[in-house]
């Protein structure tokens, strides 16, 4: 294969002809595969559309004829002929030339005009791509001096925070101490023992109480409530045992600590009816129908 070989002229094709070649009056040349396919469909030129009736307007030609064909193709011919062949036939083979240099110059035309546009658009791209990037190198090095500066507040946060958890740990375990210490049986022992009256105080206040209330009932009763003095007097010692028996200072030991009561209001002297024995004296007088319940305040 050489540069002065004949390009198939079929558009697809474009391939050099070494072998055999398809020639047509209309000074185009195909190869063997593109020219039979082609003109057993129709006598048509596949290049320019030309039509091929005559009876050499296609001609099969053998690219590399033998000595023998060679020596008779041209013998018997007179030299005008000879010479008149010869020059049609370099004219067919400079007008191929020809049309493969447009073809070759209009290809390179184009390949150009397509390296110039992919030149302009990449030369953009790299222009743009640089802007951006100076762009981001901006960009990443506010955003290097942000992370600096959030990173010294955030260690400032951190030591922050540390000294209030070491104060934290410190109240905590002063409040746990005081707690401690504010819930401590034998402090709460030594303040019952410290608070409370001896009991023999107690004991006689309370006797001190019945006696006054003995005495209230004789003066408010009357003469015919002599004979029921002693049933009253047991009622009365009945309520003040009932009365007092929750009482946190009537306990029988000094040591004994009893769970403190809510904080009861003084109601003075309450009249409830109750039915008492009867008494030895004829009618119902005013003792023998109600009996009396103390409720006594209890010393603070």
């Amino acid at each position: 294969m050489t540069d002065n070989d004949l390009v198939c002229n079929f558009k697809k094709c474009r391939k050099r002809l070494t072998n055999t070649a398809w020639v047509t009056s209309c000074s185009h040349t195909f190869c063997d595969e593109d020219g039979s396919r082609e003109f057993n469909k129709s006598l048509v030129c596949p290049a320019c559309d030309a039509k091929l009736n005559g009876k050499h307007d296609i001609v099969r030609h053998d690219l590399k004829p033998s000595e023998q064909y060679k020596s008779m193709i041209l013998a018997g011919l007179k030299p005008e002929t000879i010479m008149e062949i010869a020059s049609r036939a370099i004219s067919f083979w400079t007008y191929q030339a020809q049309q493969e240099k447009l073809y070759q110059e209009y290809s390179a035309k184009k390949t150009k005009e397509s390296s110039d546009k992919l030149e302009a658009y990449y030369e953009q791209l790299v222009n743009k791509l640089q802007s951006e990037m100076k762009s981001i190198k901006v960009d990443l090095g506010a955003k290097t001096k942000d992370l600096g500066e959030t990173k010294q507040r955030f260690n400032e946060l951190k030591e922050q925070h540390q000294e209030k958890s070491r104060q934290h740990q410190k109240l905590q375990i002063m409040y746990d101490t005081l707690r401690r210490r504010s819930i401590n049986p034998a402090s709460l022992k030594e303040f019952q023992e410290k608070g409370a009256p001896p009991n023999n105080t107690t004991n006689e206040k309370l006797e001190q109480q019945q006696n006054a209330n003995s005495k209230f009932f004789q003066m408010s009763m009357g003469t015919n409530f002599l004979g029921s003095t002693r049933n009253i007097h047991a009622c009365v010692q009945e309520a003040h045992q009932s009365l007092f028996a929750p009482f946190p200072f009537a306990a029988k030991h000094p040591n004994e600590t009893r769970p403190s009561s809510p904080p009861t209001t003084d109601t003075g002297f309450v009249m409830k009816p109750f039915p008492t024995p009867q008494a030895p004296q004829e009618g119902t007088d005013f003792g023998q129908r109600f009996t009396l319940q103390l409720n006594t305040p209890r010393t603070k």
